[in-house]
């Protein structure tokens, strides 16, 4: 079986199509399986331009998938970040769907950030490999301002309410990903969690091959999760000071 690489990239949505054109080469050029955070609708030149983008639910009338091109990335009209497979992987797409992980809603007053939040909203590939097995994969961005340092959430009241919306979120991902495996799925996250080497239950992350690596700050915050341990990690350096490092597995397995 040839090793399969994952990478996943929270870009921040502020910087240009052109600051960003660089990096996203990069990741495609190494990985087999790629997750985009912060990623606006005016990058999506850049996902179509690698292969091809698929907007779900596809129209009425629409062609059966034929691959074209290197890639095909895929995104719900309904929101989310867009997860991208290469082709030579051999998969074909049955689904893509959002899932909400929360609803809107207040979220306390913090320095720096916003107070009312939109949906959290989860991307959900569902796709069938060429031996016949079928895994879906999720690509999350879980609101932020939870953690301080490493260890637990914030206890303090100004966090209260971002605590609370946290753990809803991982609470709803934790049974996404219990039914998908319940219904036979092979299941794969990849996303920033904004909670350092949080965990999934039935999944593994990257951070016992680089316990101490962070990848925002000394915290490790960016995580791709699968079944079996990866066999190797690696990282890209952020693309503006104080911004992500970017995440990239390999598996041989």
């Amino acid at each position: 079986m040839s090793p399969v690489v994952r990478g996943t990239a929270n870009i921040k949505d502020t910087l240009s199509v052109l600051r960003v054109t660089a990096r996203f080469r990069t990741l495609t050029r190494r990985c087999h399986v790629l997750a985009l955070q912060e990623w606006p609708g005016n990058r999506n030149r850049l996902l179509a331009a690698a292969g091809q983008l698929i907007h779900w639910p596809r129209r009425p009338g629409a062609r059966t998938f034929k691959p074209r091109g290197a890639w095909t990335f895929h995104r719900s009209r309904l929101g989310g970040g867009p997860i991208g497979v290469r082709n030579d992987q051999g998969e074909t797409p049955l689904s893509c769907k959002t899932k909400v992980l929360a609803g809107p809603g207040f979220v306390g007053r913090m320095a720096g950030k916003r107070s009312f939040l939109g949906p959290t909203r989860a991307t959900r590939l569902k796709s069938r490999r060429a031996d016949g097995s079928t895994v879906v994969r999720y690509c999350i961005h879980l609101v932020a301002g939870v953690q301080k340092g490493k260890h637990g959430y914030r206890t303090d009241k100004a966090a209260a309410r971002r605590v609370a919306r946290h753990q809803r979120e991982r609470n709803k991902l934790e049974r996404l990903v219990a039914r998908d495996q319940a219904n036979g799925h092979d299941v794969e996250v990849l996303g920033d969690p904004n909670f350092h080497h949080m965990p999934i239950t039935g999944l593994t992350g990257w951070w016992p091959l680089a316990p101490d690596a962070g990848t925002f700050g000394p915290r490790a915050i960016d995580g791709i999760w699968t079944t079996e341990p990866p066999d190797d990690v690696a990282f890209l350096p952020p693309l503006v000071r104080g911004e992500h490092r970017h995440v990239i597995t390999r598996d041989d397995k």
